[in-house]
């Protein structure tokens, strides 16, 4: 705690929310706090909900305190607990009240008991390692706001021994008695059979989850290092990563990296099952050309060295054509959003020949701007031109080969992105292909010492395509 701290106090009302609120009202003239008082109100248990709302209510006005109120009704969604939905419903109102009431901490009651139980449940239903950490103390939710827990390392015992010895009451919860709950369960029958074989148990597990506290915090700083070392493009929607280089890291990073990753798309991340998690290490090891779709449209696929996050809608690319009567020309390639130009250049006699491409380079001649910009012979080509995606059985002759090869067969080669193969454009004569964009022209219509006219043709594609 700081001085002149602004703190939302989540308050139920039971004892360890009350005892909270009374350990920060007594040093709230010291410290110079700014205490908020928020509630929430889940109506599940009639009147008696009713009750805990009006006598948290009565503690705010006697401390003269602010107090903030929402009333839900849980929807009980498909496959979600209602006390998993609960959970989310209370922390989702905490953070929004405390971020707009301008707080710098959020204060929750969670005590030592609350540690064992979270811990054992998790445990229980099955989890990484990140699970077995346990809650921290602090949380740093951004630059503004983290969530404290400041009665962490007190027991149920001592908390209640405080109360009454301060003679303040509170609320009891009867669901809480009700062993239909999970935790309810772990906390009436399970953890007393584990005391009495090991009285000592909730120590030895408090150590363990701060052992792996300390560990995850350097774990992650690790893998955060690493990530930066693997991203190679990054976007809102996608990020793309080096597979090759990921996948000689140590489980442990790569495990850490995939979530880091996704929580970039999936806000509420603990809807990220560990079994997906490891569904994408085994994609990543896998087949050059699988897919995984994840919560919130997010679909993880790999491509040879890549493995891709992405909430993009998965691209159909339906056959396109266009035509080239005359040049020069330009050409706009609506359904690959791209375009396309053609100029006519007239090379005096003797600029090209044998001597000048050598001294040149035959490259430099024929591409220029990382294969985006290419110079063919223009007297070997006939118009129309036709611009097209590919066709099946399309056959072509590479530069430098003397036999053709199967454009297919290219493009795996090439290891071009299955996903990206039928986005890419091809020049075509009379059924002969002149260039597949990006990557290669024909030896059917290359300079020579010959030539008097260069056909130059630039492709430009789309900002965010990646063959």
């Amino acid at each position: 705690m700081e001085r002149y701290d602004k703190i939302a106090i989540g308050v139920s009302g039971g004892s360890d929310s009350v005892a909270l609120l009374h350990i920060l009202r007594e040093i709230k003239e010291e410290y110079n706090l700014c205490l908020n008082i928020v509630h929430i109100n889940y109506m599940l248990r009639g009147e008696e909900s009713i009750e805990d709302e009006v006598f948290v209510k009565k503690l705010a006005l006697s401390y003269k305190l602010p107090f903030y109120l929402r009333r839900v009704i849980l929807s009980q969604e498909r496959g979600v607990s209602l006390q998993e939905e609960a959970r989310e419903k209370r922390y989702q109102y905490f953070i929004e009240k405390a971020y707009q009431l301008g707080a710098n901490k959020l204060a929750l009651g969670h005590i030592y008991d609350d540690q064992t139980e979270t811990i054992l449940m998790r445990l229980i239903s099955g989890t990484g390692p990140e699970g077995f950490k346990g809650m921290p103390v602090r949380r740093k939710l951004s630059f503004n706001l983290e969530i404290i827990r400041p009665l962490l390392i007190l027991k149920r015992q001592e908390v209640k021994e405080y109360l009454k010895r301060r003679q303040f009451s509170y609320r009891i919860d009867s669901s809480n008695l009700k062993t239909t709950y999970k935790r309810n369960k772990i906390r009436l029958m399970v953890l007393p059979k584990i005391r009495e074989i090991n009285p000592n148990f909730d120590e030895n597990l408090r150590k363990t989850a701060y052992l792996w506290q300390e560990d995850h915090k350097f774990l992650e700083e690790l893998a955060k290092r690493h990530q930066e070392d693997l991203i190679v493009k990054e976007s809102s929607k996608e990020v793309i990563l080096n597979n090759e280089v990921l996948k000689k890291l140590s489980f442990c990073l790569k495990s850490r990296i995939i979530k880091r990753i996704l929580e970039r798309f999936i806000e509420n991340i603990k809807k990220i099952k560990y079994y997906q998690v490891d569904n994408i290490l085994r994609l990543a090891e896998g087949s050059p050309h699988a897919e995984i779709v994840l919560p919130n449209k997010v679909r993880v696929y790999r491509d040879y060295q890549y493995l891709t996050f992405t909430q993009r809608s998965k691209e159909e690319i339906i056959d396109y054509e266009y035509l080239i009567e005359e040049v020069p020309n330009k050409v706009y390639l609506d359904k690959i959003k791209a375009k396309m130009e053609f100029k006519v250049k007239i090379t005096p006699d003797k600029v090209i020949d044998n001597e000048v491409i050598d001294n040149i380079g035959f490259d430099k001649m024929v591409f220029d701007k990382n294969k985006l910009e290419i110079n063919l012979d223009y007297d070997k080509i006939k118009l129309p031109l036709k611009v097209r995606n590919r066709r099946k059985g399309d056959r072509f002759y590479p530069l430098g080969l003397k036999g053709s090869k199967k454009v297919k067969d290219y493009l795996i080669d090439k290891k071009v992105s299955i996903f990206k193969r039928n986005k890419i454009p091809l020049v075509v004569d009379r059924g002969k292909i002149l260039w597949i964009a990006s990557l290669e022209i024909s030896e059917l219509a290359k300079i020579d010492k010959d030539t008097k006219k260069i056909l130059q043709i630039t492709y430009l594609p789309e900002i965010d395509s990646t063959y």
